[in-house]
């Protein structure tokens, strides 16, 4: 039983969510935020954290040892390339920005009607 499993994640090359439903993946948002490489079970709400990118995504057991696999090989450019995405997602899901967004439609709304 760990307490905090934060420091085991920001240690870790990659994080695996085996999950076959999650309503919301708050392991994938902590992923998010310490800016590491994930890989889930393509299942809706991950895939639509994601941007239907499915770079972090797998459908079966085969497909997950392939991306295991080559995560575990990635080049540091590579790596580089998938890092950038995590922070773009990670800038995407701070919640300053989401209550900004959540402003402007509300402005928006109160404008229109």
């Amino acid at each position: 039983n760990v307490s905090n499993p934060l420091p085991l994640i920001k240690d870790s090359k990659f994080l695996v969510l085996p999950s076959y439903h999650e309503g919301f993946p708050n392991v994938i948002l902590e992923s998010i935020g310490l800016e590491k490489i994930f890989l889930s079970n393509n299942i809706p709400s991950v895939k639509e954290m994601c941007l239907e990118d499915t770079t972090f995504l797998y459908n079966d057991k085969d497909e997950l040892l392939l991306k295991m696999n080559s995560f575990l090989k990635l080049e540091d450019s590579k790596e580089k390339e998938y890092v950038k995405y995590i922070k773009f997602l990670k800038e995407k899901y701070l919640l300053e920005n989401i209550i900004k967004e959540f402003d402007k439609k509300i402005g928006e709304y109160i404008e229109k009607y």
